[in-house]
């Protein structure tokens, strides 16, 4: 059984962190390997992290002074040694059969790099948000899908640039030395993707 990565930025997450590491280690799918990065917390969330490591060993813990998300995801991906990747913020949480439904489907559709949806909730709101793939949902797409239908809809927004959605062959990663670009803040999401998708 492959192991797969689980890589959870964290920055002053303490209202929200327990729950995201709660539904990932309750995962069904139990060949993770979990590393959490503190990016400089200000608050309990390193605290917090400290006790989940006793809880489960398969959480890695990383401590390291505030650098930004992008540069935290980039410290996760180097230090992790799974056969694939996934991305959870700290302020997300996961459905308990979600890693082990995107794995069983990249072995059934024999693909490096799956997306799956989500629902987005809203604080001190009823509204829930459901994603959509326009049009692409269980879809296989080769090189030439990507680049002329599914890379325009997501540099025009149509498709949400949440790296938390992605489950990725970390071969795929090594072989093209794909990072988060450290230096970009509001684009860096959407630019890892496309390096991701044009390799």
């Amino acid at each position: 059984m492959d192991k797969v990565s689980v890589i959870i930025p964290v920055y002053n997450s303490e209202n929200t962190l327990e729950k995201c590491l709660d539904s990932v280690i309750k995962q069904t799918y139990k060949n993770l390997e979990i590393i959490c990065i503190n990016d400089g917390s200000m608050d309990s969330s390193l605290d917090i992290l400290k006790r989940y490591v006793k809880k489960d060993k398969r959480i890695i813990l990383i401590d390291k002074k505030n650098g930004g998300a992008s540069r935290a995801r980039n410290d996760g991906i180097r230090k992790a040694t799974g056969d694939y990747i996934t991305f959870i913020d700290a302020d997300d949480y996961i459905e308990s059969t979600m890693i082990e439904e995107m794995y069983n489907t990249i072995l059934k559709k024999k693909v490096d790099v799956l997306r799956c949806n989500y629902k987005m909730s809203y604080k001190n709101s009823d509204k829930i948000d459901i994603g959509n793939l326009s049009g692409f949902s269980n879809k296989k797409l080769n090189a030439k899908q990507i680049k002329d239908s599914f890379l325009g809809k997501l540099l025009d927004g149509s498709i949400p640039c949440y790296v938390w959605l992605l489950m990725i062959k970390k071969e795929i990663l090594d072989s093209g030395n794909i990072f988060f670009k450290e230096d970009v803040h509001r684009t860096q999401k959407c630019l890892f993707i496309c390096f991701l998708i044009q390799f």
